[in-house]
């Protein structure tokens, strides 16, 4: 969904959200959603950027899972601890 939602705000001024989003198969309420998100995260705009990007999706679920293994791999973590990380 990041994804379209940059490719939709780098194509703004050529098209409506809800053109957009019947062209990408998306609800049009959760492109306004996202979009509207982006207004209201009170960090740094190239922070924002990169974690909105497919390079920061994918680096979030790298750490994630090299998380879960390193506590898995020190045996220090139960099941239910990987379930709810």
């Amino acid at each position: 969904m990041a994804t379209n939602v940059v490719d939709f705000l780098s194509r703004r001024q050529d098209t409506s959200q809800r053109d957009f989003a019947k062209a990408n198969d998306i609800p049009r309420t959760t492109l306004q959603h996202w979009v509207r998100r982006l207004d209201t995260i009170d960090e740094d705009p190239a922070l924002v950027a990169f974690f909105e990007s497919l390079a920061g999706a994918n680096f979030l679920h790298l750490l994630k899972m090299l998380s879960i293994w390193n506590l898995q791999r020190l045996a220090v973590a139960a099941f239910t601890i990987f379930v709810t990380f």
